[in-house]
């Protein structure tokens, strides 16, 4: 992997290579991340059986999905004003930004945390009919406020480009702390004990990443902070809101439904193949800490050029390093669901058709993340739209009649659909192609000119962050 990075790396240009350089730094973290959510999965697989494993992610699930009603389009939107105010050197709106996020991210994310400790008894009977989940999820609705605010420290620290800060924050310490607390302690209490590794563990990443950005950022301590526009930054989490909350119900929807029609087990299976799927997007994962920052500085300074080559050799470069995970998924995927234990033999189909829509995305490149560093979100927030009722259907169609491979039909088609469908947007939009679309589908030059309009528009002005007052 590292000598391919490499090669890789030898054939791009400076920008290109600086997003390389990055990822291969960011890599080995991510590497520990994930390895070590791999190992906490099989532990809870192999520990609390299909039943357990299912009632543990199922609370999981609906916890992520508070989350992100709790922190909703903040987070990206810090990570966007950030990143033009740091690439303007403009610490006062550094400190703004981050002040006022934290501020309502912190009272909304408790609001939604108290309401689904609340609830917990109606969705665990009410909705899933499964009343043996009522408890963990009460349990694990304390994970929503530490939940929301270490993704917001997150993507501010990537706007600062402090990308190992933020991958810390975001994707090491919690599956750390979860399997270390789990080893400890939770193993011995089951699905109750999984469930208080994984609260700890999100408040310990929280209370570090506080630290992080402080370490990060000594000289805001003696600034002001300058004049901000709140509703310029409230705006476009706004939008940002709905593409955050659509886009994780996108990905999260098939196991939902299958813990409406489905059983504890049918759950366990599923998520089981839905995790160890989601290694095959894993080097876009690592991109993407890296390549938001790159787009906005880009963008700012209107080399559309630049951007369209360093995008096209992104995509290249997850395509290639993607490769031989999907392969070996699709050759071998019973031999890697049995590692899980004989329960989840059954997930090997499904496997296989989430690790080809995983591929998909990956190859496919951060085309979402142009259209919402250029300011695009409406757009997205209207892909991500089309693709969530794409996946209801779907999931209606299927789960109650093939199941767990229903499931996984549903999932892998919208993951592939709506990165795909984002590719062509940006590429209409932009004239930027992370996939070799027909160069006769490309814009015009008026078309182009038009779609950069917002800022070039007012000669002679100079571009200001977002958020800015003039």
């Amino acid at each position: 992997m590292w000598s391919k990075l490499r090669r890789v790396s030898s054939l791009l240009d400076g920008h290109s290579t600086e997003i390389v350089t990055k990822a291969r730094d960011a890599f080995l973290l991510r590497v520990c991340g994930t390895g070590m959510a791999f190992v906490f999965s099989t532990l809870i697989a192999r520990r609390l059986g299909a039943d357990g494993a299912g009632l543990y992610f199922l609370s999981q699930t609906i916890v992520f999905l508070a989350v992100a009603l709790g922190r909703g389009g903040l987070g990206h939107a810090m990570l966007k004003f950030i990143a033009n105010a740091a690439s303007a050197k403009d610490w006062d709106t550094v400190k703004a930004v981050f002040g006022k996020g934290l501020f309502f991210s912190s009272l909304w994310s408790a609001t939604i945390g108290l309401l689904l400790w609340i609830l917990a008894r109606t969705l665990a009977v009410g909705v899933f009919g499964k009343p043996d989940l009522e408890t963990p999820l009460r349990w694990m609705a304390l994970a929503v406020v530490p939940g929301v605010l270490l993704i917001i420290i997150g993507e501010s620290l990537k706007g600062l480009k402090r990308i190992k800060s933020a991958i810390a924050v975001n994707g090491v310490l919690v599956p750390m702390g979860s399997l270390v607390v789990f080893v400890a302690i939770g193993e011995r209490y089951g699905v109750l004990g999984a469930a208080f590794s994984f609260v700890s563990a999100n408040i310990v990443a929280a209370l570090a990443g506080g630290c992080l950005w402080r370490l990060a950022t000594p000289d805001l301590v003696s600034s002001s902070g300058g004049e901000f526009d709140t509703r310029s930054f409230l705006k476009s989490s706004i939008h940002l809101y709905h593409i955050v909350i659509m886009g994780l119900f996108l990905t999260r929807a098939p196991g939902l439904f299958l813990g409406v029609w489905g059983t504890k087990a049918d759950i366990g299976v599923f998520d089981i193949a839905f995790r160890t799927a989601m290694l095959t997007s894993f080097v876009l994962n690592a991109m993407n800490s890296i390549i938001p920052a790159k787009i906005a500085e880009l963008y700012q300074r209107r080399d559309m050029e630049l951007l369209d080559r360093t995008i096209r050799r992104m995509a290249f470069v997850t395509a290639l390093l993607a490769s031989p995970a999907v392969a070996f998924f699709l050759l071998m995927p019973s031999k890697v669901m049995v590692f899980f234990g004989p329960d989840f033999v059954r997930g090997a189909p499904a496997l296989a058709i989430l690790a080809v829509g995983q591929f998909v995305n990956a190859a496919v490149g951060s085309v979402g993340f142009v259209l919402i560093m250029t300011g695009r979100e409406k757009i997205l927030r209207n892909i991500t739209l089309a693709m969530m009722l794409l996946v209801v259907a779907l999931s209606f169609l299927l789960i109650p009649r093939w199941g767990v491979v229903g499931a996984a039909w549903a999932g892998a088609i919208t993951a592939a659909g709506q990165n795909l469908v984002a590719s062509f947007v940006v590429m209409r939009k932009f004239g930027i192609r992370s996939l070799p679309w027909p160069r006769f589908l490309l814009p015009s030059k008026e078309a182009l000119a038009e779609s950069l309009c917002p800022v070039t528009r007012k000669a002679g002005e100079p571009v200001n962050p977002p958020g800015r007052k003039r």
